[in-house]
Parts: structure tokens; C-alpha cells; sequence
């Protein structure tokens, strides 16, 4: 909730929907995957709009100042259309460590699927050895 200097640029330049759109970005990015928010294909792009829900030219300015600035990774925005915002993520540290789960990486992504398995094969082993 603090505000940055970016925060105040984009306020600045465009008002309550550029401040709007900065923590809808947050938001969509801390509800991704992993808390990373591609946006490659057609059907992302829409969805990312859908969830922005505001003025094309004003989130388009808020990324090119966030990438700038170096608040999102431009290496995995120019490379692979993904937003990653380390800052957000570390800030989520508390979270991760409460529920036992290493924090999110921005070249790691594991899948749920491979976590759930491990826990199906572990309860039907007890229950074998039972």
C-alpha cells in the first residue's frame, strides 16, 4: 500500500485510471500461476484486458514504465510475453513460508499436478503397508 516513485509517475500522468490500473496489474499478477501473468496468446491478451478493464494506451504506459524502471522483468517480458514482478512476489514471502512452500521463481514453475501425485502414491504405500 505504500506508494513508490513510479506509483507517483504514473498517478501523475494519468490520473485515478493509471492508479487504478497499477493495482489491477498487482492483483492479476498476484492471482496468476505462480504469479506470472502471461499474456501471449489472443486468448491472454483478452483476458488481460477483460481483467484490466481500462484505457488500452494508459495500462500499455503503465507496463512500458514498470519495465522501465525495472519493476517488472523485461528479460521475461520481451522473451516470452510473461509479467513477473520480484518486488510483489517477495513481499508474499510471509505467505509461502506460513503454508510450508518455497516462494514462486521467475524461471522455476512446478506444477500442482506433480505434488499431488507424490501425496496420491504416498497414501497408497501406507496404505499397502497397512
Amino acid at each position: 500500500t505504500k506508494s513508490s516513485r513510479e506509483l507517483d509517475l504514473i498517478e501523475h500522468k494519468h490520473g485515478s485510471e493509471g492508479y487504478k490500473a497499477y493495482y489491477r496489474l498487482m492483483e492479476l499478477v498476484a492471482d496468476a500461476d505462480y504469479h506470472r501473468l502471461p499474456i501471449a496468446t489472443d486468448d491472454e491478451k483478452l483476458m488481460f484486458d477483460l481483467g484490466m478493464n481500462g484505457d488500452k494506451e494508459v495500462i500499455d504506459d503503465v507496463i512500458r514504465i514498470l519495465l522501465e524502471t525495472g519493476r517488472l522483468d523485461k528479460e521475461l517480458w520481451e522473451n516470452e510475453r510473461v509479467i513477473w514482478m520480484q518486488g510483489l512476489v517477495e513481499t508474499l514471502k510471509a505467505v509461502y513460508v506460513n503454508r510450508r512452500k518455497p516462494l514462486p521463481e521467475k524461471d522455476k514453475v512446478s506444477t500442482c499436478r506433480n505434488t499431488e501425485k507424490r501425496k496420491e502414491n504416498y497414501r497408497k504405500g501406507k496404505r499397502r503397508k497397512g
